[in-house]
């Protein structure tokens, strides 16, 4: 057999780790197709490794979102009470009920 197909059948033939008709694998073969099993077993193993510590990490950053909003949410309401505190509406409400009053005559003293 000569031509194209019998090159093509013999350049395949190189690529078949010992696979012949009634042959069996031989070692090199062998130990070689059990370097890429190996190999892709733990090339796969790595992935699925990055792959779960990607989505723990993923839901930390969520988890650690939700808890700024909701701090942001109660801070808003702190800022706001606070500001309720300091109205000046209540402070001479709150200065009344001490019994202090606006003073009417100021006297400064000199050094």
């Amino acid at each position: 057999m000569s031509g194209p197909l019998h090159r093509l059948t013999s350049s395949v033939g190189a690529l078949d780790f010992g696979f012949r008709k009634g042959h069996d694998l031989n070692r090199q073969a062998a130990r070689a197709l059990f370097v890429v099993i190996v190999l892709i077993w733990l090339v796969t193993a790595a992935y699925l490794v990055l792959v779960s510590q990607t989505t723990v990490l993923a839901r930390r950053i969520q988890d650690l979102r939700e808890q700024l909003a909701s701090l942001e949410r109660e801070n808003c309401l702190l800022e706001q009470e606070i500001a309720a505190w300091q109205a000046v509406d209540r402070l001479w409400r709150a200065a009344a009920e001490q019994g202090l009053a606006p003073a009417t005559a100021v006297e400064f003293v000199e050094p």
